[in-house]
């Protein structure tokens, strides 16, 4: 048995070892940004507005300018048809500045993806896509890509990233910041899994904002 838990420990320690690599390592502050829905208008979020419907978490900005940054502004159209847009510029047209969303990466790094842009004409909609999303199914056209983000995982609760080794399988899960969510030998599961506030992790949240969404255990 003792073996086999030096195995375990073993693996945990690779397995956090790549989820910090791909998920950042450093010390920084980071705002989660949101995508809520209101009308026809989506809209970006980094505080804990609800008019809406609310479509998940979308990405994580540097909540200060860095070298190699810049900043994401959230611009509005107080006219009809109104509508918000995500712009590096502080004003596009008739498109007005709200606030600072964060700061996102001119250029990729580990770990990071495009924060890209879109634009459905017939409803005059602009809309900053989760990573991965193909707003093309819904009218969308691609319109720029406004830098390099920590992505999140819209409503999701669960994405699991998984080694095996020496007859132990353990479990992070991504959504949760890489807790370690199962761990099991020979068929037995050794981590209460009820709820997060139960996986091996370690978490600190210095923001009024949860870092999940209200849906999730």
């Amino acid at each position: 048995m003792k073996k086999h838990l030096i195995s375990c420990l073993a693996i945990a320690v690779v397995l956090l070892s790549h989820v910090g690599q791909l998920y950042g390592s450093e010390n920084t502050v980071l705002n989660q940004v949101t995508r809520l829905l209101l009308n026809l208008d989506h809209y970006s979020s980094k505080s804990d507005e609800t008019e809406g419907t609310l479509e998940g978490q979308a990405w994580y900005l540097l909540n200060q300018s860095a070298t190699g940054t810049r900043a994401i502004n959230r611009l509005y159209r107080n006219a009809s048809p109104y509508d918000h847009l995500n712009s590096i510029a502080t004003s596009e047209g008739d498109y007005q500045f709200e606030h600072v969303l964060g700061y996102a990466h001119t250029g990729t790094d580990s770990g990071l993806a495009e924060i890209k842009r879109w634009f459905n004409a017939t409803v005059t909609d602009h809309l900053t896509a989760f990573n991965g999303e193909d707003p093309t199914v819904h009218g969308y056209t691609f319109e720029t890509v406004l830098g390099y983000g920590f992505p999140r995982y819209g409503q999701d609760c669960e994405q699991n990233y998984s080694v095996t080794a020496g007859g132990v399988t353990i479990r992070a899960n991504k959504v949760a910041g890489g807790a370690v969510s199962e761990l099991i030998w020979n068929g037995k599961q050794f981590i209460n899994n009820f709820d997060y506030g139960r996986q091996i992790q370690t978490a600190f949240n210095f923001g009024s904002v949860g870092e999940l969404d209200s849906s999730c255990p």
